[in-house]
């Protein structure tokens, strides 16, 4: 975690997120549709160690930070937060939390509701990974699992930070540019295997 002080009344926590992975042994279509116990019983206690992590994290951000509602401080949550393969599976089955939907909080608490950095247009179809996707026979999917989450004090008018509008976007041509794969997709090969996001805030 980073705190910038800007100015009298401008404090800017930034909270930096690599949450666990959800690599577990249910890794083809044929263990899904047999049931294959030990595979799916892993891939779910893998999702509830994640949703754990997720929310122990919120209650750092409101309690541990103590980041008063309606105070001067303002928090950026990012990072990559790993809620990419089987996510809508295990909401399906077994009604386990999107763990994005986990960190930004109930709308019943609107001072302590925080936004997506980016705008809806974008959002839709923003992608930051590509991976094989076993339960889907193997096509290449796109998943967005890196993201930047503001608190209140940055996506309301007239808080002590904005959102420079239409800046946060996945860098693809940055990603492209330090890519040096070549036939063979290697991990190695490339500073990271996802695609970063950028955002310029305002004060």
């Amino acid at each position: 975690m980073l705190t910038l002080t800007a100015g009298a009344g401008k404090v800017l926590r930034i909270v930096n997120v690599h949450a666990k992975s959800k690599f577990s042994k249910l890794k083809t279509l044929a263990q899904w549709q047999n049931r294959d116990r030990e595979a799916i019983l892993g891939a779910l206690l893998a999702r509830q160690k994640l949703s754990a992590e997720i929310g122990r994290l919120r209650e750092y951000v409101l309690g541990d930070l103590m980041i008063p509602v309606g105070g001067p401080d303002a928090c950026v949550i990012l990072g990559d937060f790993n809620d990419g393969a089987y996510a809508e599976l295990m909401e399906r089955e077994f009604l386990i939390h999107n763990v994005l939907d986990e960190l930004v909080g109930s709308f019943l608490e609107p001072g302590r509701y925080f936004r997506h950095a980016m705008a809806p247009d974008v959002l839709a179809t923003a992608s930051t990974v590509s991976f094989a996707d076993p339960l889907e026979g193997g096509r290449v999917v796109e998943e967005l699992i890196d993201h930047v989450l503001v608190s209140p004090e940055i996506w309301q008018a007239g808080g002590p930070f904005a959102i420079k509008p239409g800046s946060c976007q996945v860098e693809t041509a940055a990603y492209a540019q330090f890519d040096a794969t070549t036939s063979q997709r290697r991990r190695g090969d490339r500073p990271s295997d996802h695609r970063p996001v950028s955002v310029v805030l305002e004060y």
